[in-house]
């Protein structure tokens, strides 16, 4: 008969593995036995169980309470583990993991012997990582049967106050909640220094379970020693412990998150960043305004032809109504005509076209509106419909407002001022984004979990930027510019003078008419001219009324449309315009279409007097076979 192999591939999860071995290592010989051949040699020899794959008889710490000269807590702990290892080449000796912090305190662990239970040497090797040490127990040579290991180690500031009870506790976990393997019995006896023992509250509690379990278990204290008589504990669970001292008995270790460095640092830089933001803010305000002109608005009846509403509306911070008001211009110096396309309705409703007539005599900005309206080539008779304008023509009359800019600054209008103390400023800001780096990186690298410096740091970042935008040089109007403002907030005032006052500039030494207030004729030329600039300072309301004056008295017609237009209805063509234009001159816009993971950590409530639970405590930890 052909022999027959059975391989079983090993499976390496802690909490798996235990199902390969007893049961599952009988179960693979007898399958081998019923196929024949010998099987059961062949078969030990090729099965391998996981090294987490055995049980502990017993986990037994002795803890020795003792204060410092300083008043700082101080813990002997002696461990006795007696693990229970198959009798089959599996382990070399077992994984002790000794918890290296408690509440984001490092405790200082340092490993003094390691022993069997003759008291024999066991060699060991120790390694760290961010939460553990964990200390390798024995040789590579495979141990069987029963095997007991005496660890002896020290901690540092192992007792804490809590708040809510106002007490010193030495809150431990015993064997630790990170362990593959049961336990037949957890003990641990707890002794106190005598010089400690009138500080005893006589408070003390004792949990078992998983990480979270408020179940209690028994706790005997005495007047110097503390005994938790244990019990039984499955793969994951743990015992802890709570003995209540008074509140000062032992002082405190200074916390990093609890340092000047992380709680009053980030707030005294966020203030100094403050301090600068404010600085930046009276630069801006002394230094990087308009320039202050003459200080006096004398009312003005007329605008220089080369001056169009675009222009205008940046020098008067009036950028919105500039288009429309570019529109009407083009309309009263004879480029466009308006065109009402349903006169019989009402001003809400009322829909207005604009046809090209000629770009004879254009500035320069008003052909690259025309353009913009009708296309590169202009050809008499087209017509474009004010409040159907696509979104290509409004993005390309959009742009027209920063050629005004460019514009404006060619004219001599507006520069980019020196700004003073900019270097400086930025550079101390700068430095004291620095620190709250740092002051991050302190508390990253030194577990100090508090939210101050990112909260501060982020604010600090966010003023420093502002302090950066508003020291930004922006263009602003000069002496030149300033002065041409002046003269536009005097048309403006022209506007809004009664028309008695109105005739009084005409007739005024400078006045256009010199006294002939009953030519109608020129005085309507005159404000026809003005229209755009009233659509501009927004008072095309009171101003259309007043051209429907001017027309009837002057027997004419608006110039500026062929439609059979009441010059009542001037006020509505004007308002439709502004309002159909504002609409659709906009740029085009386009849009586009970690995890944080935390494990089990120590309470920062008491639980001498209840309210604790299994694992919430320092100490404890976990290991494994090897």
């Amino acid at each position: 008969m052909a022999r027959v192999g059975l391989v079983i591939v090993p499976l390496r999860r802690r909490r798996i593995l235990p199902l390969l071995s007893g049961v599952g290592v009988a179960t693979a010989v007898a399958a081998a036995a019923l196929l024949g051949v010998g099987a059961a040699p062949a078969a030990a020899s090729v099965i391998r169980a996981d090294v987490d794959d055995f049980t502990f008889e017993s986990f037994d710490a002795q803890y020795y309470l003792s204060a410092e000269d300083d008043g700082a807590a101080r813990l002997r702990v002696v461990e006795t583990i007696v693990a229970e290892f198959p009798d089959f080449d599996q382990n070399r000796g077992i994984v002790r993991e000794v918890p290296r912090f408690y509440q984001d305190v490092p405790l200082g662990v340092d490993v003094t012997s390691v022993t069997d239970a003759a008291g024999n040497d066991v060699p060991w090797e120790e390694e760290t990582n961010d939460e553990y040490l964990s200390l390798a127990l024995g040789t590579d040579d495979y141990v069987y049967g029963e095997q007991t290991y005496v660890i002896e180690y020290e901690a540092n500031d192992v007792v804490r106050n809590f708040a809510d009870s106002g007490g010193d506790e030495f809150y431990w976990d015993i064997n630790g909640t990170e362990w593959a393997q049961p336990f037949g019995a957890v003990t641990a006896t707890v002794h106190v220094d005598p010089a400690l023992t009138d500080s005893l509250t006589g408070e003390a509690r004792c949990y078992v379970g998983g990480y979270g379990s408020e179940e209690e278990c028994d706790i005997q204290q005495g007047s110097a020693t503390i005994v938790i008589p244990g019990q039984s504990a499955q793969p994951g669970q743990t015992l802890s412990f709570a003995v209540g001292f008074d509140g000062g008995t032992f002082v405190q270790p200074e916390l990093a998150k609890d340092s000047w460095i992380v709680q009053i640092a980030p707030w005294v830089l966020t203030v100094l960043v403050a301090l600068i933001a404010i600085a930046a803010l009276a630069i801006r305000f002394r230094f990087l305004g308009n320039a202050p002109g003459k200080g006096i608005v004398i009312p003005q009846y007329s605008v220089p032809r080369d001056l169009d509403p675009l222009l205008a509306g940046l020098i008067v911070d009036r950028v919105k109504p500039s288009m429309p008001a570019q529109f009407l211009s083009l309309a009263v110096n004879g480029m466009v005509t308006v065109v009402d396309r349903s006169p019989e309705s009402g001003a809400n409703d009322s829909e207005y076209d604009l046809v090209a007539v000629t770009t004879d005599g254009a500035t320069p900005r008003e052909l690259e509106v025309m353009r913009a309206l009708f296309g590169d080539v202009i050809t008499p008779g087209e017509k474009v419909s004010v409040d159907k304008l696509g979104s290509t023509v409004g993005a390309r009359l959009h742009a027209l407002y920063a050629g005004a800019g460019v514009e404006s600054i060619r004219r001599g209008l507006r520069g980019t001022p020196t700004v003073p103390h900019k270097r400086n400023i930025l550079i101390a800001g700068g430095i004291l984004i620095a620190l709250h780096v740092l002051i991050v990186v302190f508390t990253a690298v030194s577990d100090a979990i508090s939210w101050k410096p990112v909260t501060f740091g982020i604010i600090s970042l966010a003023l420093y930027g502002f302090s950066y935008v508003i020291l930004t040089p922006p263009q602003r109007l000069n002496a030149k510019g300033a002065e041409l403002k002046e003269y536009l907030l005097g048309v403006r005032d022209y506007l809004d003078l009664a028309e008695k006052d109105r005739m009084r500039v005409l007739q005024s030494p400078d006045g256009a008419l010199r006294g002939q207030t009953d030519d109608h004729g020129a005085i309507l030329t005159l404000h026809e001219k003005l229209l755009p600039f009233a659509v501009l300072f927004g008072v095309e309301r009171e101003w259309s009324k007043q051209l429907e004056f001017d027309y009837e008295a002057a027997h004419q017609a608006p110039s500026w449309t062929d439609s059979p237009l009441d010059a009542r209805r001037i006020g509505f063509l004007v308002g439709g315009i502004s309002a159909g234009s504002n609409r659709f001159v906009q740029p085009i816009s386009s849009s586009s279409g970690s995890s944080w993971t935390s494990g089990s950590g120590s309470s920062f409530s008491s639980g001498s007097s209840g309210g604790g639970f299994a694992g919430g405590g320092g100490g404890g930890g976990g290991g494994g076979g090897r």
